[in-house]
């Protein structure tokens, strides 16, 4: 009675580590990459288009009555080059 009880309960076991195993091992190698899907509505205006570039302008100073031009990034709020007359 003792040896069916135990043979069975090992069996058992097996069992479910047999399950369980090759599972384990087949994603072990695996990432795991998740996605978010939203569905649009019907009434849903396109978002709006935003620049991808540099808004590049000239900016003017004058030292001692001369007229100076500079190139300047507006997005990046950072000089181009050197002073220049203009």
């Amino acid at each position: 009675m003792k040896t069916t009880k135990t043979l069975f309960i090992t069996l058992i076991c097996s069992f479910i580590f047999s399950l369980t195993t090759p599972s384990s091992i087949a994603f072990a190698n695996h990432t795991l990459i998740t996605s978010n899907v939203y569905a649009a509505s019907t009434d849903a205006t396109p978002p709006e288009i935003s620049p991808a570039s540099h808004t590049i302008v000239w900016k003017y100073k004058t030292l001692n009555g001369v007229l100076y031009k500079c190139r300047y990034n507006q997005t990046t709020r950072k000089w181009i080059g050197k002073w220049i007359k203009a």
